[in-house]
């Protein structure tokens, strides 16, 4: 336990009684939707269909209470739609040094962390619940692999159950990002208690909080609280913006690392390049010096509002365990089904909690039409008493009983054997009450025969699908709130990257072809060029967002490609030789791609890919001085041809000064002045 020292047992006490007062204000902000959510999962199971007190008259008169439940098939509707459209997380670049190589990083460990942890099962069952009874959650969290490793991991988990879950009622957003505490708890046996944590639970007896303590459970929470806090930021004068205490922390290493160089001729080629000698330079020499790996400078710095994390492991009395956690929000993610605010209190439903009495009503028609169709008494016999006169038990049982002959007596006067009375026994009424409440299940869940997959007054495809449609738009609600549930966590991992991945390591990332591939995150490198250590894939550079697209999963887009090129090859089977290896690469076979490759071979021209033929090769340094020195030439003829150009205008001027001098004495002799020109003397 990391509990503070000062005051150890004030500051647990204090813990505990703000834990459990957060506590119940959120059970009691969601009970209704609580009550709500239970009884749409008992309808939903089967149970519930009818009052137990009727249940238990009519068990009594042996009479059927039926269950036809039609409940799960509107659910299990919007359900799948989502599993066919996969939702993928995006990354791209958002300021501050980000680049797009970095944001495909960060969206190929973002597929790979999704893929390891089995997010789509996170995702689907926070959806079913969301569907079934109006909410569902997930959560991220961070695990070590195995024993053996010093490096934690990130994984998606899924909540089964979602009444373990109360948050923050007075959260506005609607991811609830803003959340500042929220639980997860569960009822843990007392003879598990001391194996799972180490200590016994605290004892049950008078004055046990009926909540927390029973006596054969303890609730076991994990205590989620985000607090506001102030922090420094640095902008560096390499220009990233860093943590003002995380920077004080490893400045004075970054400075110890520092090397003073200078440069010196080379004594082996005086001629060559300079060389970097360790050291400065010797006094007087003149010789140019600097610091290898200077550190940057901090240019400004400045005082923002952030948030701290904290994790609490708490029973109702202790707390168990404190974890920090790194990230900026409580990484617990809502997916809500509708919802309607009324007077700041939040109700929340799904698909079927306003087809529930159209349910039962169904039920009690149908139960009704079975008991009068099936289960009224039959037909009886009309017989004259000494028809059947000792054979009364034969014809009693008659309606009920396989009798092969009925025996009867002659009696003059009565001519042939007893007769039945026909009775028409009809449920029109039962069956129409029982049709009118099937059609307002299907209002009140805004979902129609075409919708769930039955046969309508439709005629034309396109009239089927439109109909269909409306029922996907009536209930796309859900499906939009797990998109944005989703965005949550991309937002909550592109934070929390940074700080998990934080040392060189390999890591394994997975492009859009599912395809997985190791790339280093965080490496130190030397850069030739300029002789300073860079940081490749630095997950701490760059502003970075998310966001979400929909569609339909990477093998279900190559099998729809591959079927329209087949489609398209028989309209135009001339055109099938120009794209039949992407044909090929598109299928399910083993060793599609390299079948796709070898085909590739034979249709392209050698040393020439789909990319188009290869880059010229990059000339060596012979090409380059070559080069070089006929572009000096040429330089050169340049220069004395511009040479020439100007000798010869200097002389035509030359040329022009001496006709104008000599134009000027001419005049001059014959009496006229070289400025008069008005013809007078």
């Amino acid at each position: 336990m990391t509990i503070k020292k000062a005051n150890d047992t004030a500051t647990v006490t204090e813990i505990i009684a703000l834990a459990k007062t957060r506590y119940a204000a959120g059970l009691s902000y969601m009970d209704e939707n609580h009550t709500e959510a239970r009884n749409d999962l008992r309808m939903l199971a089967g149970k519930d269909h009818w009052d137990p007190k009727t249940v238990k008259d009519r068990e009594g008169e042996g009479r059927p209470c039926l269950t036809i439940n039609k409940l799960p098939a509107y659910t299990d509707q919007v359900k799948n739609d989502s599993r066919l459209n996969k939702m993928s997380i995006v990354v791209k670049p958002h300021g501050n040094g980000a680049n797009l190589d970095l944001a495909q990083t960060f969206q190929g460990l973002i597929r790979s962390i999704e893929n390891n942890s089995d997010a789509d099962i996170a995702y689907s069952t926070a959806l079913d619940s969301a569907v079934d009874c109006g909410f569902g959650y997930f959560r991220v969290n961070t695990v070590w692999p195995d024993d053996q490793v010093w490096e934690q991991e990130i994984e998606i988990d899924r909540i089964p159950n979602q009444f373990s879950v109360v948050f923050d009622p007075s959260c506005n957003k609607a991811d609830s990002r803003d959340k500042n505490w929220a639980f997860i708890s569960e009822m843990v046996l007392r003879d598990d208690y001391k194996n799972k944590y180490g200590v016994d639970p605290t004892p049950f007896g008078v004055g046990s909080d009926p909540v927390w303590c029973g006596e054969e459970h303890v609730r076991v929470a994990e205590y989620w609280v985000r607090k506001t806090v102030k922090k420094r930021l640095y902008l560096l004068s390499d220009g990233r913006t860093v943590d003002g205490d995380d920077w004080d922390s490893i400045s004075d290493d970054l400075k110890a690392k520092e090397v003073m160089i200078h440069l010196e001729p080379n004594p082996q080629d005086p001629q060559g390049p300079p060389v970097e000698v360790k050291g400065p330079a010797p006094e007087g020499s003149g010789y140019p010096q600097g610091i290898l790996n200077p550190t940057p400078t901090i240019d400004r710095q400045r005082t923002v509002d952030s948030f701290e994390v904290t994790q609490y492991l708490i029973d109702g009395s202790t707390v168990l365990k404190e974890t920090p956690w790194a990230g900026k929000w409580i990484p617990i993610i809502p997916v809500w089904g509708k919802e309607i605010v009324i007077e700041d209190k939040r109700y929340l439903r799904g698909v079927i909690r306003f087809a529930k009495d159209p349910q039962r009503i169904y039920d009690y028609f149908r139960t009704a039409a079975t008991e009068t169709v099936a289960l009224a008494p039959k037909a009886p016999w009309v017989a004259e008493e000494r028809q059947i006169e000792d054979y009364e038990d034969d014809w009693q049982s008659a309606n009920y009983k396989n009798i092969a002959v009925l025996k009867y007596k002659a009696v003059p006067g009565i001519a042939g054997p007893p007769q039945r009375q026909v009775v028409t026994q009809t449920a029109l009424g039962e069956i129409t009450e029982a049709n009118i409440s099937d059609g307002e299940m299907k209002a009140t869940t805004s979902m129609y025969s075409a919708s769930l997959g039955e046969p309508g007054n439709e005629i034309s495809g396109r009239a089927i699908n439109a109909r269909k449609v409306e029922g996907d738009v009536a209930n796309f609600t859900y499906h939009d709130n797990l998109k944005r549930a989703i965005k949550f966590t991309g937002d909550i991992l592109i934070d929390l990257i940074p700080h998990i991945y934080d040392t060189e390591r390999q890591v394994i990332i997975v492009d859009e072809l599912d395809e997985e591939k190791p790339v280093y995150v965080n490496q130190t490198v030397m850069d030739v060029a300029s002789g300073k250590e860079v940081v490749i894939n630095d997950l701490t550079s760059g502003r970075y967002k998310c966001t979400v697209t929909t569609g339909p999963s990477f093998t279900t887009q190559r099998a729809e490609a591959s079927a329209s090129m087949m489609d398209f090859i028989r309209v135009a089977p001339e055109t099938a030789k120009f794209f039949i290896d992407l044909i090929a690469e598109n299928q399910d076979w083993p060793g599609a791609k390299k079948i796709a490759a070898r085909i590739r071979k034979l249709l392209l021209p050698p040393d020439i890919d789909e990319k188009g033929p290869p880059a010229p090769p990059k000339p060596s340094i012979d090409d380059v001085i070559k080069q070089l020195k006929a572009q000096s030439i040429d330089l050169g003829n340049m220069k004395k041809k511009l040479g020439i150009v100007e000798t010869k205008r200097k002389l035509d001027g030359s040329e022009q000064q001496i006709a104008e001098a000599g134009a000027r004495g001419a005049l001059q002799s014959v009496g006229l002045s070289g400025g008069n020109t008005d013809g007078q003397t």
